[in-house]
């Protein structure tokens, strides 16, 4: 998501005069990957020769539910986190057209290249960021004991 979503928004911005082209591309692009995935994915072993036991409508809603906050602080605070962070995150990447068309009052075409640039800035700086808070947070988290046990 770090590389892909500026990467496809640098190729989006590229096409900000001809959608049509744009959505082609994108299209051919995502089932070009889809393909790439289904050859690299690592198979799973064959489940014919597994025992089968028949779900009922209430194992299947039971299966949804959430884990208790008393035993799973943590996964409440990291979802809530990664929830804030995609959200503005999201937030400023689909105005992000009409921001700079608005508030620094450029035209579609120069707005298409400051985006192209800020993609690639963004990119650059989430995945330095990202490289570095795990590799400050990950012995942090082993000396506090907190990390998720499944």
């Amino acid at each position: 998501m770090v590389a892909g979503q500026p990467i496809g928004t640098m190729i989006g911005s590229r096409m900000i005069n001809n959608a049509q082209a744009g959505f082609i591309i994108g299209a051919v692009i995502m089932l070009a990957f889809g393909f790439v995935a289904l050859a690299i994915w690592p198979r799973e072993e064959s489940s014919k020769d597994m025992e089968r036991t028949k779900m009922t409508l209430k194992d299947l809603a039971v299966s949804f539910h959430f884990p208790k906050f008393s035993t799973s602080r943590d996964f409440y605070k990291a979802f809530g986190c990664r929830v804030c962070m995609l959200l503005s995150y999201q937030m400023i990447s689909v105005y992000q057209l009409y921001i700079v068309e608005d508030y620094v009052h450029q035209t579609k075409t120069e707005a298409a290249g400051t985006i192209a640039t800020m993609s690639i800035i963004t990119m650059v700086v989430s995945l330095t960021v990202s490289l570095t808070a795990s590799l400050i947070s990950g012995p942090i988290s082993d000396k506090m004991h907190t990390r998720a046990r499944y």
